[in-house]
């Protein structure tokens, strides 16, 4: 997690299927982020957390993102606005956790 003091808000992106959670346009859109006071939560996808290169299924996908969403709101940064995305294969799966979560009890946006 990429904290800033005094959070306005927090983002959660997700890596494209073949990238990793350190690629450099998560790092810049991270930087950006962070500067314009949002903590920033980077999720590894479940196939690059187990050392494979190929994606796993959609419903895995999904299921691990909505866990994701799910932790966030109601442990993590139970207070501030939720902003979900990402690259590719990490956009994809953001959108049915942003669908599907509305545990957070706000508004989430992708």
């Amino acid at each position: 997690m990429h904290r800033v003091e005094a959070p306005v808000g927090a983002v959660g992106l997700g890596h494209g299927a073949g990238g990793s959670g350190v690629a450099p346009y998560l790092m810049a859109v991270t930087r950006t982020a962070n500067a314009a006071g949002f903590a920033v939560v980077l999720v590894e996808q479940p196939n690059r957390a187990a050392g494979r290169k190929a994606p796993a299924r959609a419903q895995v996908l999904d299921a691990a993102w909505q866990d994701v969403v799910a932790h966030l709101c109601d442990d993590v940064l139970p207070k501030l606005p939720l902003v979900v995305g990402g690259r590719s294969a990490g956009a994809r799966v953001a959108r049915p956790a942003r669908l599907t979560r509305m545990a957070c009890r706000r508004r989430i946006s992708s």
